[in-house]
């Protein structure tokens, strides 16, 4: 009885270990957020309602529907994003916290985005290395791209596109590791979670399903839980109504718990049989196809017949522009998932060594591939990779500090580790901390005159001084044999470097608002003017924001933009002033009547209808 209630008390304390390092990262992530906020703050034209507004052009779609949620009603046809994932869970948070709306639509990617330290340490504790999932945790929360698409006011859905895979993939591995019965119904639950926030996240889930398919018949085929997590899984893709399947998925996880001995082989080869019939009757393979067309094979049709052909719009968006394979391009792509180059390599090494020694990490590839999709696909999937790579970086870090375990040059590998990092953070403290202040540099020379060999020398002293002191330090902690302390601080300073390129870009992306506050200003008095249903001709990037100051109706918007959407509009933009109003009145005219009639493109319905 003793010895079970010290292993609860064990496995306790190091549950309170590993909550302590995930709030310290979640602190990390919030605050590094929060600097755009301190920085934007100083420039009123970014401000309207006395808060902040909002970085992001989607953004407002998910504000607009939020906003109707709370008035509860909106235009019929007005293509607002009423009831959907964010805008609800935006609606809810007003409901429940003692804040404006303007501030959740700014913090709401700071909080929720950060959250990404949780699944990251989780994935490190499966493996039993706690050091190098914080230093994953740290590296992943801050790295560029998804930095980029997370950070105070980029009020969008990213801010759990990536926690939510990652959970998942925890889950698998956790499954693979344990094989415990109780942990089948993590994946589901995450599963049915993301295909409600983001519904084009099913092709990431579909593939994590093929790997978990692929592990088992590989590694572990004669574990029958992975086979019924399979058709857990399966259930939770189907295209069938989202309360009828998360019921489904529930019901299974039930008898498969509670009545383990109905299930044996036939049963579970009938059920994986009816689950793959399901999906395919249900339509879950043509999302599929349609995601390999646009993004890879960019085979979208842009025609309609019999006459028309228009630019496949995906040539034409940045965040899809792919990369090419040279030094630079490369270098950016690096920089985007890792911060560095360096770093990013280094990570490399750590993902492949971790699918070596663990093979259920292999489970994790799914998401690090899609990551590397960017380099065909275009820029915006590299945040996918992120918090594979991070991992790998921790464990490529972990690996450092145990290849000198064995010896007494640990200390001496402390030392470079911890004098580095204060030399590393010294130096770029001094830099931004001068520049912020309009100074130059103190430990920053030019080498072009007489006086930077003095500059030079006071720099070698400073770096002495640091190496002695991080030394002394070093020295006091080996004499008391605290090793494991020890291995902390070198896992803990190799991170602190790898963090340092991505302080850099935090400090240096400074995006500004959508709209100025004077921009913004015009279309609330176009608001008081204009009615519900009445439209503003724009393109297509402001079509959100305009409908959302504005209320009112636009032709097309972030999420109405193919080539035949978009040719009305830039045809009347581009014309004069009688051949533009015309074709904005046919077009709106016929835009509301496709609503009800369903002719397909307005253009062939005009001349049709014109006999032209």
């Amino acid at each position: 009885m003793a010895s079970k209630i010290s292993g609860l008390l064990d496995k306790f304390k190091f549950s309170k270990q590993t909550l302590f390092l995930m709030l310290a990262a979640f602190i990390f992530s919030v605050v590094c957020r929060l600097y755009w906020v301190y920085w934007a703050g100083e420039y009123q034209h970014f401000f309207w309602n006395d808060q902040l507004m909002i970085s992001t052009n989607d953004g407002y779609a998910f504000a607009e529907g939020a906003r109707d949620m709370l008035a509860g009603f909106h235009q019929p046809n007005d293509l607002s994003y009423y009831g959907r994932s964010m805008p609800t869970l935006t609606y809810f948070l007003y409901q429940i916290l003692p804040f404006s709306f303007e501030s959740i639509l700014l913090y709401m990617s700071v909080f929720f985005s950060s959250l990404i330290v949780i699944p990251v340490i989780l994935i490190a504790k499966e493996y039993e290395m706690s050091g190098a999932g914080f230093a994953a945790a740290l590296l992943a929360s801050i790295a560029n791209s998804y930095y980029n698409r997370t950070m105070a006011g980029y009020y969008d859905t990213d801010m759990l596109t990536i926690v939510l895979p990652a959970f998942s993939v925890w889950a698998m591995i956790r499954l693979a590791q344990k094989k415990n019965v109780n942990d089948l119904i993590f994946i589901p639950i995450f599963i049915l979670i993301n295909d409600w926030w983001y519904p084009s996240s099913y092709s990431l889930n579909f593939a994590m399903l093929g790997a978990f398919l692929l592990y088992t018949l590989i590694f572990d085929r004669k574990n029958a839980l992975n086979y019924e997590a399979a058709i857990l899984m399966i259930v939770a893709l189907t295209y069938i109504d989202f309360y009828a399947k998360s019921a489904l998925a529930v019901a299974l996880y039930l008898a498969m718990r509670f009545r383990p001995q109905i299930w044996d082989k036939r049963s579970v080869a009938a059920c994986l049989a009816l689950a793959v019939a399901l999906l395919g009757f249900s339509g879950g393979l043509n999302q599929i196809l349609f995601q390999l067309k646009f993004y890879i094979f960019r085979g979208v049709s842009e025609s309609s017949e019999p006459v028309f052909h228009f630019y496949n719009v995906n040539k034409t968006i940045m965040e899809m522009s792919d990369y090419s394979f040279e030094f630079e391009s490369i270098n950016a792509f690096a920089k985007r998932i890792s911060g560095h180059i360096v770093t990013f390599a280094l990570s490399l090494v750590g993902v492949a060594a971790l699918c070596l020694k663990f093979r259920s990490f292999l489970l994790a590839l799914p998401m690090l591939l899609l990551g590397f999709l960017a380099l065909k696909g275009g820029l915006r999937f590299t945040i996918y990779s992120v918090p594979v790579m991070a991992i790998g970086f921790g464990y490529f870090a972990a690996l450092c500090v145990s290849f000198f375990k064995k010896d007494k040059i640990l200390d001496k590998f402390c030392t470079v580790c911890v004098a580095a990092f204060f030399a590393f953070f010294f130096l770029y403290f001094d830099k931004y901390y001068s520049l912020s202040h309009g100074k130059s540099p103190v430990f920053a020379p030019n080498f072009d005159g007489e006086a930077s060999f003095g500059v030079y020398l006071a720099t070698l002293a400073a770096a002495a001084l640091i190496c002695g002191a991080a030394y002394f330090m070093v020295s006091g902690l080996s004499s008391l044999k605290k090793h494991a302390l020890l291995e902390k601080i070198c896992v803990f300073c190799i991170a602190a470097l790898s963090l340092m390129p991505c302080l850099e870009h935090i400090y240096g992306y400074k995006v500004g608002t959508v709209f100025a506050k004077s921009e913004v200003e015009s279309l609330d008095k176009l608001h008081k003017i204009a009615g519900r249903e009445d439209y503003v001709l724009a393109w297509w990037d402001y079509g959100y924001p305009i409908r959302y100051y504005a209320d009112v109706k636009t032709l097309i918007d972030g999420g109405k933009h193919l080539g035949r959407d978009n040719f009305a509009v830039s045809f009347a933009l581009a014309s004069n002033q009688r051949m533009s109003a015309n074709m904005a009145r046919l077009e709106v005219e016929y835009t509301e009547r496709n609503f009800s009639e369903r002719f397909g493109l307005n253009l062939n319905q005009m001349i049709k209808d014109y006999n032209a």
